[in-house]
């Protein structure tokens, strides 16, 4: 049987952490094997195998709205995703968009939101 016949159809997308040194913890994920896709001095971000990105800011006043530590969610079909939540009577907020995906919210029966995006994998092999 296939590993891939059961795969969930969700995953990780991203993660953030808020550090001392960009560059330095940058550096530190690509020798533990990430793959960098991009960095300045204000971000990196750093690819996992199955497409979850490593978020990396620096641990500024100016950055402290960005969660340190946490996590979204991501699916290839963001519309049918919705649809199929929908259908299902789940809490769930409209698609929007913004400037790296589309998304929607959906809230847990404890009144946690969770955003699920669009897939970001570009086609890139992950």
């Amino acid at each position: 049987m296939p590993k891939t016949k059961n795969r969930p159809g969700i995953w990780i997308g991203h993660v953030t952490r808020r550090v001392r040194d960009v560059k330095k913890t940058a550096e530190f994920f690509a020798a533990l094997g990430f793959r960098p896709i991009w960095e300045d001095s204000h971000m990196a971000i750093l690819e996992l195998r199955g497409g979850t990105h490593l978020l990396v800011f620096p641990d500024e006043s100016r950055y402290k709205s960005i969660p340190n530590d946490q996590f979204d969610l991501m699916v290839e079909n963001v519309e049918r995703t919705h649809l199929g939540l929908k259908d299902k009577k789940l809490k769930i907020g409209k698609i929007k968009r913004d400037q790296f995906h589309t998304y929607f919210e959906a809230t847990d029966p404890d009144g946690h939101k969770w955003r699920i995006n669009s897939d970001h994998t570009e086609g890139r092999p992950v």
